[in-house]
Protein backbone atom coordinates (compact mmCIF):
# COMPACT_ATOMS: atom_id res chain seq x y z
CA UNK A 1 0.00 0.00 0.00
CA UNK A 2 1.41 3.28 -1.08
CA UNK A 3 1.79 5.63 2.17
CA UNK A 4 1.46 9.24 1.30
CA UNK A 5 3.03 11.50 4.06
CA UNK A 6 2.40 14.23 6.11
CA UNK A 7 5.19 15.70 4.79
CA UNK A 8 3.66 15.75 1.36
CA UNK A 9 0.49 16.12 2.49
CA UNK A 10 0.85 19.54 4.19
CA UNK A 11 2.29 21.96 1.14
CA UNK A 12 0.00 20.83 -1.28
CA UNK A 13 -3.48 21.15 -2.63
CA UNK A 14 -4.09 19.63 -6.33
CA UNK A 15 -7.42 21.89 -6.91
CA UNK A 16 -8.87 21.67 -10.56
CA UNK A 17 -7.48 24.31 -12.92
CA UNK A 18 -6.65 26.54 -9.61
CA UNK A 19 -3.22 25.95 -9.02
CA UNK A 20 -0.67 27.12 -11.43
CA UNK A 21 3.62 26.36 -10.47
CA UNK A 22 5.30 29.57 -11.14
CA UNK A 23 8.51 30.11 -9.05
CA UNK A 24 9.32 32.60 -6.67
CA UNK A 25 12.50 32.01 -5.28
CA UNK A 26 14.53 35.31 -6.24
CA UNK A 27 13.86 38.44 -7.50
CA UNK A 28 14.44 37.56 -11.06
CA UNK A 29 12.09 34.96 -10.90
CA UNK A 30 9.43 36.31 -9.04
CA UNK A 31 6.52 38.37 -10.46
CA UNK A 32 6.99 42.06 -10.07
CA UNK A 33 4.20 44.61 -9.04
CA UNK A 34 3.32 47.36 -11.18
CA UNK A 35 4.13 51.15 -10.05
CA UNK A 36 1.66 52.92 -8.75
CA UNK A 37 -0.67 54.68 -11.42
CA UNK A 38 0.91 52.39 -14.33
CA UNK A 39 0.24 49.47 -16.75
CA UNK A 40 2.29 46.13 -15.30
CA UNK A 41 5.03 45.36 -17.81
CA UNK A 42 3.75 42.01 -19.22
CA UNK A 43 1.11 44.06 -21.14
CA UNK A 44 1.17 43.23 -24.69
CA UNK A 45 -2.33 43.34 -25.69
CA UNK A 46 -4.35 45.91 -26.67
CA UNK A 47 -6.91 46.54 -23.37
CA UNK A 48 -10.01 49.32 -23.72
CA UNK A 49 -9.69 52.51 -21.62
CA UNK A 50 -12.14 50.78 -19.26
CA UNK A 51 -9.87 47.79 -18.88
CA UNK A 52 -6.59 49.62 -18.21
CA UNK A 53 -8.37 52.04 -15.92
CA UNK A 54 -9.29 48.69 -13.73
CA UNK A 55 -5.85 47.05 -13.95
CA UNK A 56 -4.41 50.28 -12.44
CA UNK A 57 -6.46 50.72 -10.16
CA UNK A 58 -5.88 47.13 -8.97
CA UNK A 59 -2.05 47.59 -9.22
CA UNK A 60 -2.63 50.86 -6.67
CA UNK A 61 -4.15 48.96 -4.64
CA UNK A 62 -2.15 45.72 -4.36
CA UNK A 63 1.32 47.99 -4.03
CA UNK A 64 -0.35 49.52 -0.77
CA UNK A 65 0.46 45.58 0.86
CA UNK A 66 3.92 45.65 2.51
CA UNK A 67 3.40 42.35 4.88
CA UNK A 68 0.73 40.05 6.17
CA UNK A 69 -0.33 37.55 8.84
CA UNK A 70 -3.65 35.90 8.89
CA UNK A 71 -4.54 33.14 11.79
CA UNK A 72 -7.14 31.25 9.61
CA UNK A 73 -9.09 28.14 9.23
CA UNK A 74 -11.50 26.38 5.86
CA UNK A 75 -13.09 23.29 5.98
CA UNK A 76 -15.39 21.68 3.51
CA UNK A 77 -19.18 21.65 3.94
CA UNK A 78 -21.57 18.56 2.25
CA UNK A 79 -25.12 19.19 0.73
CA UNK A 80 -26.76 16.22 -0.58
CA UNK A 81 -29.52 18.40 -0.97
CA UNK A 82 -27.81 19.81 -4.78
CA UNK A 83 -26.66 22.97 -3.12
CA UNK A 84 -29.81 24.13 -1.06
CA UNK A 85 -29.14 24.64 2.46
CA UNK A 86 -28.42 23.25 5.15
CA UNK A 87 -24.52 22.34 4.34
CA UNK A 88 -22.91 19.77 6.83
CA UNK A 89 -19.67 20.79 7.72
CA UNK A 90 -17.09 17.38 6.86
CA UNK A 91 -13.91 15.99 8.16
CA UNK A 92 -11.23 17.76 5.42
CA UNK A 93 -10.16 20.59 8.04
CA UNK A 94 -7.17 23.08 7.94
CA UNK A 95 -6.44 25.63 10.87
CA UNK A 96 -3.18 27.89 9.67
CA UNK A 97 -0.96 30.98 10.92
CA UNK A 98 0.60 32.53 7.62
CA UNK A 99 2.77 35.28 7.26
CA UNK A 100 4.02 36.63 4.05
CA UNK A 101 6.38 39.73 2.62
CA UNK A 102 3.93 41.20 0.63
CA UNK A 103 1.94 39.18 -2.28
CA UNK A 104 3.35 37.35 -4.35
CA UNK A 105 6.22 37.17 -1.52
CA UNK A 106 9.78 36.95 -1.46
CA UNK A 107 9.23 34.99 1.71
CA UNK A 108 6.33 33.31 3.29
CA UNK A 109 5.81 31.21 6.14
CA UNK A 110 3.08 28.57 7.00
CA UNK A 111 2.31 26.94 10.34
CA UNK A 112 -0.26 23.93 9.74
CA UNK A 113 -1.35 23.61 13.08
CA UNK A 114 -3.58 20.56 12.31
CA UNK A 115 -4.84 19.63 9.08
CA UNK A 116 -6.95 16.74 7.85
CA UNK A 117 -6.97 15.78 4.42
CA UNK A 118 -8.39 13.14 2.07
CA UNK A 119 -6.02 10.57 1.91
CA UNK A 120 -5.75 8.81 -1.55
CA UNK A 121 -5.17 5.42 -1.56
CA UNK A 122 -4.25 5.29 2.34
CA UNK A 123 -5.14 3.03 5.05
CA UNK A 124 -7.75 5.44 6.22
CA UNK A 125 -10.30 7.82 4.62
CA UNK A 126 -8.47 11.33 5.85
CA UNK A 127 -4.78 12.20 6.82
CA UNK A 128 -3.83 14.03 9.56
CA UNK A 129 -0.91 16.37 10.38
CA UNK A 130 1.02 19.02 11.51
CA UNK A 131 4.05 20.87 10.54
CA UNK A 132 5.34 24.46 9.21
CA UNK A 133 6.92 25.30 6.13
CA UNK A 134 9.05 28.47 5.64
CA UNK A 135 11.09 30.22 3.13
CA UNK A 136 13.09 33.50 3.81
CA UNK A 137 14.73 34.36 0.01
CA UNK A 138 16.99 31.93 -0.39
CA UNK A 139 16.37 28.45 1.27
CA UNK A 140 13.20 27.10 2.75
CA UNK A 141 12.72 24.54 5.65
CA UNK A 142 9.81 22.04 6.68
CA UNK A 143 8.91 20.57 9.86
CA UNK A 144 7.25 18.19 10.58
CA UNK A 145 5.61 17.99 14.01
CA UNK A 146 2.72 14.52 13.98
CA UNK A 147 1.25 12.48 10.90
CA UNK A 148 -1.07 9.86 10.78
CA UNK A 149 -4.88 8.73 10.25
CA UNK A 150 -7.31 10.66 12.82
CA UNK A 151 -6.90 9.41 16.35
CA UNK A 152 -3.82 7.40 15.76
CA UNK A 153 -1.45 10.72 14.72
CA UNK A 154 2.26 10.35 15.93
CA UNK A 155 4.99 12.68 16.98
CA UNK A 156 7.54 12.73 14.04
CA UNK A 157 9.82 15.24 14.52
CA UNK A 158 11.60 15.80 11.41
CA UNK A 159 12.87 18.68 9.50
CA UNK A 160 14.31 19.16 6.32
CA UNK A 161 16.55 21.62 5.08
CA UNK A 162 15.52 22.95 1.38
CA UNK A 163 16.48 24.83 -2.00
CA UNK A 164 14.33 27.63 -3.21
CA UNK A 165 10.12 26.85 -2.71
CA UNK A 166 8.01 27.65 -5.39
CA UNK A 167 4.48 29.09 -5.31
CA UNK A 168 2.84 25.91 -5.39
CA UNK A 169 4.66 24.83 -2.11
CA UNK A 170 3.00 27.36 -0.37
CA UNK A 171 -1.04 27.03 -2.98
CA UNK A 172 -1.85 24.23 0.24
CA UNK A 173 -2.55 27.12 2.34
CA UNK A 174 -4.38 30.01 0.18
CA UNK A 175 -8.01 28.33 1.44
CA UNK A 176 -7.16 28.97 5.42
CA UNK A 177 -5.23 32.45 4.62
CA UNK A 178 -7.90 33.88 2.42
CA UNK A 179 -5.11 35.01 -0.23
CA UNK A 180 -7.27 33.13 -3.09
CA UNK A 181 -10.25 34.99 -2.43
CA UNK A 182 -8.72 37.99 -2.30
CA UNK A 183 -6.98 40.49 -5.55
CA UNK A 184 -3.39 39.65 -4.12
CA UNK A 185 -3.66 36.11 -5.86
CA UNK A 186 -5.17 35.22 -9.63
CA UNK A 187 -7.32 32.05 -9.73
CA UNK A 188 -4.03 30.18 -10.32
CA UNK A 189 -2.30 31.60 -7.07
CA UNK A 190 0.79 32.41 -8.96
CA UNK A 191 0.97 36.65 -9.13
CA UNK A 192 -1.20 39.54 -8.49
CA UNK A 193 -4.23 40.02 -10.26
CA UNK A 194 -3.18 42.75 -11.99
CA UNK A 195 -0.37 40.90 -14.08
CA UNK A 196 -2.40 38.19 -14.77
CA UNK A 197 -5.35 39.67 -16.47
CA UNK A 198 -2.83 41.25 -19.32
CA UNK A 199 -1.40 38.13 -19.12
CA UNK A 200 -4.33 35.73 -19.68
CA UNK A 201 -5.89 38.44 -22.80
CA UNK A 202 -2.34 37.95 -24.55
CA UNK A 203 -2.27 33.93 -24.23
CA UNK A 204 -6.34 34.36 -25.09
CA UNK A 205 -6.94 36.87 -27.15
CA UNK A 206 -10.44 35.14 -27.66
CA UNK A 207 -11.07 36.09 -24.03
CA UNK A 208 -11.31 39.95 -24.60
CA UNK A 209 -12.15 41.94 -20.95
CA UNK A 210 -15.21 43.96 -20.48
CA UNK A 211 -16.22 46.11 -17.80
CA UNK A 212 -19.64 47.27 -15.98
CA UNK A 213 -21.28 48.41 -13.50
CA UNK A 214 -23.76 46.06 -11.25
CA UNK A 215 -25.05 45.12 -7.69
CA UNK A 216 -23.84 41.79 -6.98
CA UNK A 217 -25.23 40.27 -3.81
CA UNK A 218 -26.58 43.85 -2.71
CA UNK A 219 -23.41 45.49 -3.31
CA UNK A 220 -22.37 47.98 -5.92
CA UNK A 221 -19.76 46.48 -8.20
CA UNK A 222 -17.00 46.51 -10.73
CA UNK A 223 -17.62 43.55 -12.82
CA UNK A 224 -14.86 42.45 -15.29
CA UNK A 225 -15.79 39.63 -17.38
CA UNK A 226 -13.84 37.65 -19.88
CA UNK A 227 -15.43 35.56 -22.87
CA UNK A 228 -18.83 34.73 -23.66
CA UNK A 229 -21.68 33.36 -21.34
CA UNK A 230 -21.88 30.95 -24.44
CA UNK A 231 -19.02 29.35 -24.06
CA UNK A 232 -16.55 30.23 -21.27
CA UNK A 233 -15.91 33.17 -19.10
CA UNK A 234 -14.40 34.36 -16.35
CA UNK A 235 -15.83 37.02 -14.00
CA UNK A 236 -14.70 39.35 -11.27
CA UNK A 237 -16.33 41.11 -9.20
CA UNK A 238 -14.47 44.03 -7.01
CA UNK A 239 -16.01 46.54 -4.43
CA UNK A 240 -14.56 50.04 -5.87
CA UNK A 241 -15.40 51.44 -2.16
CA UNK A 242 -13.46 49.09 -0.22
CA UNK A 243 -10.19 49.05 -2.03
CA UNK A 244 -11.42 46.80 -4.68
CA UNK A 245 -11.28 43.98 -2.88
CA UNK A 246 -13.16 40.68 -4.47
CA UNK A 247 -16.89 40.22 -3.79
CA UNK A 248 -16.35 37.29 -5.94
CA UNK A 249 -14.92 34.89 -8.76
CA UNK A 250 -16.86 32.92 -11.35
CA UNK A 251 -15.95 30.61 -14.03
CA UNK A 252 -18.81 28.84 -16.22
CA UNK A 253 -18.71 27.26 -19.26
CA UNK A 254 -21.26 25.32 -21.71
CA UNK A 255 -20.87 21.68 -22.14
CA UNK A 256 -20.70 20.21 -25.78
CA UNK A 257 -24.77 19.25 -25.11
CA UNK A 258 -25.34 22.97 -24.46
CA UNK A 259 -25.93 22.97 -20.50
CA UNK A 260 -24.20 25.54 -18.71
CA UNK A 261 -21.82 24.21 -15.87
CA UNK A 262 -20.80 26.48 -13.17
CA UNK A 263 -16.77 25.17 -12.94
CA UNK A 264 -15.47 27.11 -10.34
CA UNK A 265 -16.78 30.11 -7.92
CA UNK A 266 -15.97 32.09 -4.96
CA UNK A 267 -18.17 34.14 -2.80
CA UNK A 268 -16.81 36.46 -0.13
CA UNK A 269 -18.98 37.26 2.81
CA UNK A 270 -17.07 39.48 4.90
CA UNK A 271 -14.42 41.95 4.39
CA UNK A 272 -12.71 44.12 7.18
CA UNK A 273 -10.19 46.86 6.69
CA UNK A 274 -7.09 45.45 7.80
CA UNK A 275 -4.76 48.85 7.15
CA UNK A 276 -5.85 52.06 6.07
CA UNK A 277 -7.57 51.27 2.92
CA UNK A 278 -7.04 47.98 2.72
CA UNK A 279 -9.40 45.33 2.89
CA UNK A 280 -9.25 41.85 3.14
CA UNK A 281 -11.74 38.63 3.30
CA UNK A 282 -12.47 37.34 6.68
CA UNK A 283 -14.95 34.67 5.65
CA UNK A 284 -15.59 32.87 2.05
CA UNK A 285 -16.82 30.20 0.33
CA UNK A 286 -15.88 28.14 -2.52
CA UNK A 287 -17.70 26.10 -5.14
CA UNK A 288 -16.65 23.75 -7.67
CA UNK A 289 -18.42 21.80 -10.45
CA UNK A 290 -22.46 21.94 -10.58
CA UNK A 291 -25.14 22.69 -13.23
CA UNK A 292 -26.82 26.07 -11.43
CA UNK A 293 -30.80 26.04 -11.24
CA UNK A 294 -32.37 29.04 -12.56
CA UNK A 295 -34.25 30.35 -9.58
CA UNK A 296 -31.03 29.94 -7.46
CA UNK A 297 -27.42 29.97 -8.77
CA UNK A 298 -25.45 28.09 -6.04
CA UNK A 299 -28.37 25.29 -6.08
CA UNK A 300 -28.14 22.61 -8.67
CA UNK A 301 -26.51 18.79 -8.74
CA UNK A 302 -23.09 18.18 -8.97
CA UNK A 303 -21.20 17.69 -12.33
CA UNK A 304 -20.71 14.34 -11.25
CA UNK A 305 -24.67 13.41 -10.89
CA UNK A 306 -23.81 10.50 -8.35
CA UNK A 307 -21.70 12.96 -5.69
CA UNK A 308 -22.98 15.38 -3.15
CA UNK A 309 -22.19 18.77 -3.49
CA UNK A 310 -18.62 20.51 -1.89
CA UNK A 311 -17.59 23.62 -0.70
CA UNK A 312 -14.99 24.88 0.99
CA UNK A 313 -15.72 27.63 4.02
CA UNK A 314 -12.83 29.73 4.88
CA UNK A 315 -12.87 31.87 7.84
CA UNK A 316 -10.57 34.37 9.72
CA UNK A 317 -9.70 34.82 13.41
CA UNK A 318 -6.91 37.77 12.97
CA UNK A 319 -5.47 39.38 10.07
CA UNK A 320 -2.92 42.14 10.60
CA UNK A 321 -1.25 44.05 7.13
CA UNK A 322 1.21 46.58 6.59
CA UNK A 323 2.58 45.73 10.16
CA UNK A 324 5.98 48.69 11.00
CA UNK A 325 7.71 46.19 13.48
CA UNK A 326 7.37 42.98 11.07
CA UNK A 327 9.89 40.84 11.46
CA UNK A 328 10.90 39.39 8.58
CA UNK A 329 12.97 37.08 11.28
CA UNK A 330 9.81 34.82 11.33
CA UNK A 331 10.47 33.41 7.87
CA UNK A 332 13.53 31.20 9.37
CA UNK A 333 11.82 29.18 12.06
CA UNK A 334 14.28 27.83 14.66
CA UNK A 335 14.18 23.82 14.37
CA UNK A 336 13.14 22.33 17.83
CA UNK A 337 15.31 20.70 20.23
CA UNK A 338 15.09 16.50 19.55
CA UNK A 339 14.09 16.81 15.96
CA UNK A 340 15.98 14.84 13.16
CA UNK A 341 17.43 16.85 10.17
CA UNK A 342 17.69 16.14 6.59
CA UNK A 343 19.59 18.31 4.21
CA UNK A 344 18.07 18.63 0.92
CA UNK A 345 19.09 22.16 0.30
CA UNK A 346 22.11 21.83 -2.25
CA UNK A 347 19.91 19.98 -4.32
CA UNK A 348 19.96 21.18 -7.92
CA UNK A 349 17.20 23.15 -8.76
CA UNK A 350 14.18 24.59 -7.08
CA UNK A 351 12.41 22.18 -4.39
CA UNK A 352 8.67 20.97 -4.94
CA UNK A 353 6.97 19.07 -2.51
CA UNK A 354 4.07 17.43 -4.06
CA UNK A 355 0.81 16.23 -2.78
CA UNK A 356 -2.95 15.60 -3.03
CA UNK A 357 -5.07 16.50 -1.05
Amino acid sequence: MKIITAAVLAQTVVVAVTVLAVQIPNKDLAPQKAAAGTLPATQTAKLSPDVEKLIVQLAEQEARLKNLMVVGETWEEISTEHGAEPWKRDVAYTSVTAWYDGLPSQAARVDYHRKVSHWIQGAAPYYESSSTLAFNGKTGININHSEGAPGQVLQIRKATLLGPLTSRDFSGAGFATGTVFSIYRDPRMSQFLSTYLPDIVAKRPEMTPKVTEEDHEGVHSIRLSMGTEDKIQESWWFDPARGMAVLGYRQTYVTPSGRKLCNLETRVTKLAEVAPKLWYPMEAFRYQAWYPEKDDHFAGPSRILEEARRRDHYVASKVVANDPNFDRGVFSPAIPDGYAVTDRSHAPGPTTLRGTR
